[in-house]
């Protein structure tokens, strides 16, 4: 048998065909693996040309007798108008990281709603009818029978295709992820130092708190959803109680009762009452002695709240002191000092209510109700400058 020799030209655009091939392995189907010995083993190059070259910083053009490639350095404006694309691997890394974060988060709020659903009928499950013919046939080994009427029931088919899509999202999202670190780490001299701390998400932390959130979903682990359950309660209760308070009209209180937040005027008179941050006790305060008539109503923009820090009140919030009295200068106004009767209160309710530690302006910066009482009566004018003003 004779032997024949074949002599095989390449075509003009096949260097561009075998870099887009290249490309599309990272880009598209996020392998990395596979992109780099799409060339390394096509070309028979080295992996550090072969790096340029995927990057697109090489264009690969066919020599004139149509045998070899040509490595050539891309020029924008030249090469691109021909299809060879060069990677903005930062954009590229932003884009897939946005669009993971985006997506987790969505995902997250789907799961945390329906753990949330479910740990209220934790103790309830749900019924469906079978009829024998159906029974009978899963008895006899047909599961899909079965399978067919869960599907039917509008929350267990809602169920299982948020468990489906978690399950190919998180598949999907680690392959990408496992890329866009391998991008990072090949390609590092192209992204700025602080590249990682100024990325506006942290789309891995998102990834991973929906990860344990789906395995407490598998697990049916509700001992969270239950907590947050108790919080919402206490709270609701806790606005009832307050709204009840405030419903009538607000009275001086004894600060030595340690509530948990409250006002106290320039006469030593203190207005509290009990609660979380969440319900805004000062600004509800605030509210009730401008109703009062304490707190006068210059227009209906007027904030009762600002009224009270200009005009000499102390905000407290258990061992934290707020004051703004000495801040009126900001504002073309007289400044307002703390009354010695106010000093001398704050001291008793440190001293006696939280061990005698306190936290005083907007850094709550820690001290002793010693410290500050003798700051307040030798040098009030440094106590301000030195706690409360947060223009300095």
């Amino acid at each position: 048998m004779k032997t024949q020799t074949l002599h095989f030209t390449l075509g003009e655009d096949a260097g561009l065909l075998f870099m887009q091939i290249a490309q599309e392995h990272l880009i598209y189907n996020f392998n990395p693996e596979k992109a780099v010995k799409t060339i390394t083993e096509g070309l028979g190059c080295e992996e550090d040309l072969a790096l340029k070259i995927l990057k697109g910083d090489i264009v690969l053009l066919v020599d004139e007798d149509g045998l070899n490639f040509i490595g050539t350095e891309y020029h924008e404006g030249i090469h691109n108008k021909i299809g060879y694309k060069n990677i903005d691997f930062c954009e590229w890394h932003k884009n897939h990281s946005r669009k993971i974060y985006e997506s987790s988060v969505d995902l997250l709020s789907a799961v945390n709603k329906t753990l949330l659903n479910l740990s209220a009928k934790s103790n309830q499950g749900f019924s469906i009818n079978i009829d024998y013919k159906t029974a009978l046939s899963f008895i006899s080994g047909n599961i899909e029978s079965l399978n067919d009427l869960l599907d039917e029931n509008p929350e267990i088919s809602e169920l299982s295709l948020l468990i489906d899509v978690v399950k190919k999202f998180t598949e999907r999202s680690y392959t990408v992820q496992k890329s866009l670190n391998w991008v990072f780490k090949t390609y590092n001299y192209l992204f700025p130092a602080d590249f990682k701390e100024k990325e506006e998400e942290d789309y891995e932390g998102a990834l991973t708190d929906l990860l344990i959130s789906f395995q407490r979903l598998m697990k049916l682990d509700f001992e969270k959803e239950q907590i947050q359950q108790k919080e919402l309660s206490d709270f609701v209760q806790k606005s009832i109680e307050i709204d009840n308070v405030l419903s009538k009209e607000i009275m001086p209180v004894n600060i030595m009762d340690n509530y948990s937040a409250g006002w106290l005027s320039p006469k030593g008179d203190f207005y509290g009452i009990n609660g979380d941050m969440a319900h805004m006790l000062h600004n509800q305060i605030a509210e009730a002695l401008q109703e009062k008539g304490i707190v006068p109503v210059v227009d209906k923009y007027d904030n009762p709240h600002a009224w009270l820090s200009k005009n000499g009140w102390v905000k407290i919030h258990n061992n934290r002191i707020q004051y703004e009295g000495c801040l009126n200068y900001k504002f073309s106004l007289h400044d307002i000092d703390m009354t010695d009767i106010q000093i001398n209160i704050i001291f008793e309710y440190i001293r006696t209510c939280h061990n005698s530690i306190m936290r005083l302006g907007w850094k709550e910066l820690p001290t002793t109700c010693f410290l500050f009482k003798t700051m307040a009566t030798n040098n009030l004018p440094l106590l301000n400058k030195t706690y409360f003003d947060f223009y300095q």
